[in-house]
């Protein structure tokens, strides 16, 4: 599958568009992506050029929901400890799994 951004004036509202023709049920949970190896995994199942505009739409979604210094607060906790979950929540106020749901909800609406 390729992945087509090319010619929207927001790359944001065209990474959304693209998921939103595949449906959430054909992408990863976001949890599953956390390290390089899931990637490649992934990326190998078919869906990998869409794991890109999902990354980059949650990201999105993430500053918009939560500000850029909640998302440089999250990197800078891994200096003090490598719980993925821990930070993400200390960080951001919420468990990894309500942003995904609140992610899926922003983009397909369900």
């Amino acid at each position: 599958r390729a992945l087509h951004l090319g010619g929207e004036a927001d790359p944001v509202r065209a990474a959304r568009r693209e998921l939103r023709a595949y449906g959430p049920d054909e992408l990863p949970p976001l949890t599953s992506l956390a390290t390089f190896p899931d990637w490649v995994t992934r990326g190998r199942q078919g869906v990998g050029p869409l794991l890109y505009a999902q990354a980059f739409a949650a990201v999105s979604f993430l500053i918009e929901r939560h500000g850029m210094p909640a998302v440089l607060d999250y990197f800078s906790r891994f200096a003090r400890s490598q719980d993925r979950t821990g930070n993400f929540q200390a960080a951001f106020g919420e468990t990894r799994e309500s942003f995904e749901a609140a992610f899926r909800e922003s983009v397909w609406g369900r």
